[in-house]
């Protein structure tokens, strides 16, 4: 989770004239953070589950999962599109935004950056709650 922090966090020195080989790096480290900390967490969490209880267990995971990145998402729209006129998000979101000039794309990376540090912090977060659980040795034994 910490790998795929620093990749939000890097996501935030973008701007309008970035090159594209700036996100396509950045995106890339939080794919592979994600990747890193989804396969070994899942394992430890059905570790630890009843072999009966399972199924039960991954569609709980699932569920939470799945709500967590709706969630997620409605709040990085929420932030970006706040202070933007309808017009400006068209143009943005329709990919005609070659016409505008940075003024006006300015407020919307501002909120996209603000987006992308609160999950970069959230991702810590998420890295310091991981790390208090119980190693799988004890947590077997209890």
């Amino acid at each position: 989770m910490l790998v795929s922090a620093a990749g939000l966090a890097a996501m935030t020195t973008l701007g309008a004239h970035s090159p594209y080989w700036q996100p396509m790096l950045w995106l890339g480290l939080v794919g592979i953070g994600s990747g890193m900390f989804n396969s070994p967490n899942t394992a430890a969490m059905m570790g630890v589950v009843p072999a009966k209880r399972r199924g039960i267990a991954a569609g709980a995971r699932v569920l939470l999962q799945n709500t967590g990145a709706v969630i997620s998402i409605a709040f990085v729209l929420a932030v970006v599109t706040s202070a933007i006129p309808k017009s400006v998000l068209f143009q943005i979101f329709s990919g005609l935004h070659s016409g505008l000039s940075d003024a006006k794309l300015q407020p919307f990376i501002a909120n996209m950056h603000t987006a992308l540090w609160v999950l970069a912090a959230t991702s810590v977060a998420g890295t310091i709650v991981s790390l208090m659980r119980p190693s799988g040795s004890r947590a077997r034994a209890g």
